[in-house]
């Protein structure tokens, strides 16, 4: 009689004792309520990721979201979860300094040692995306002011859309890289290599379209206006008579440009302006237009990679480009160069 009740007690303790101070997995999610099994995993991994719960209730969600991280970078990263409200883990929570007043706390570990608090959006990819580079950036689609900002992906390849302000001064030199003088102008990269201007519409659906096959962009169709040289006095050139044009002008702004452009059309006008006052303020240079669709070995040449683009040349010699699209600055530029004005 005394021999079973020996044995009995003693497969009770082997069934207990497993249930205090060891880490348990659940497929690749680890449980710990240890502070000795805590610091040994600390020390162990360097990318992990703890799921500190005060209230169990409210973590149902975050449970399924972190097994699957688990799963999908159980070679990358290590995912934990510690019940604070359990008789061991409770201690490991106060020994850590967790705060018991919200109803869970995501904190990363790196190297043995704390590293950040996890801030993100509580998605899968997310935070995939944050254990596959802890300390970056977040990423646009992440961040609500950029929620117009549309991402592309179609499993094998990725493509985004991003957007410059280079009217701020710290861009202001990428606008002269690239020669920006229009708005929008939107270019394409491709494996950070420039690659093509893009023409279409600013429209969601023709901008995916554009970047799933950018070589299949269109030349522009739409109903074209006429050039200049049909409604206007300006001086127009041509391949033909670029070069010995402008030879023979001190002070010239040359405005390249596409018949069909907004932007273009709405410039027309204070460049008529603009030759207007300098003829009759007798200033000593022109306001001279190119059609850059018409002329496409002079846009070339000149780098014109948008329209608008207004450069500034003395005696047929490309000086540098002018950024304001305002009659006062074309006038500015001739008079400012102009030593008898």
């Amino acid at each position: 009689m005394h021999r079973h009740l020996l044995i009995l007690c003693f497969v009770l303790l082997l069934y207990i004792i497993p249930d205090s101070g060891l880490a348990k997995k659940q497929s690749s999610l680890t449980q710990i309520d240890d502070i000795k099994e805590f610091k040994k995993l600390t020390k162990s991994k360097t990318n992990i990721l703890v799921l500190f719960i005060n209230n169990n209730k409210k973590v149902h969600h975050l449970l399924n979201i972190f097994k699957e991280v688990a799963e999908k970078l159980k070679a990358r990263a290590t995912l934990v979860t510690i019940d604070c409200t359990s008789q061991f883990g409770k201690k490991l929570c106060k020994k850590l300094k967790i705060n018991a007043d919200v109803p869970y706390s995501i904190k990363h570990y790196k190297n043995g040692e704390f590293n950040k608090d996890y801030d993100r959006q509580e998605t899968v990819n997310s935070l995939s995306n944050f254990l596959l580079d802890p300390n970056a950036e977040d990423p646009w689609e992440e961040d609500p002011s950029a929620a117009d900002v549309h991402h592309l992906t179609d499993g094998k390849s990725e493509a985004m859309l991003a957007a410059i302000d280079v009217s701020k001064p710290g861009n202001s030199k990428l606008r002269t890289e690239y020669n920006i003088t229009g708005f929008p102008t939107i270019l394409y990269y491709e494996r950070g290599q420039f690659r093509y201007v893009y023409n279409g519409d600013n429209k969601l659906e023709a901008i995916v379209k554009f970047v799933k096959n950018p070589s299949s962009q269109p030349e522009k169709v739409e109903s074209v206006p006429d050039p200049w040289d049909v409604d206007t006095q300006l001086l127009h050139l041509t391949g033909d008579n670029f070069d010995s044009t402008l030879a023979q002008i001190e002070h010239a702004v040359v405005v390249f440009y596409a018949p069909w452009c907004g932007h273009c059309k709405n410039l027309k006008p204070e460049l008529i302006k603009a030759e207007e006052r300098l003829r009759n303020e007798k200033m000593n240079g022109k306001i001279a237009a190119v059609d850059a669709t018409a002329h496409k070995e002079l846009g070339s040449r000149y780098n014109v990679k948008g329209y608008p683009s207004i450069k500034y040349f003395n005696y047929g010699q490309f000086k540098y480009d002018i950024n304001a699209r305002t009659e006062a600055a074309g006038v500015a530029t001739v008079r400012d160069l102009s030593p008898n004005t």
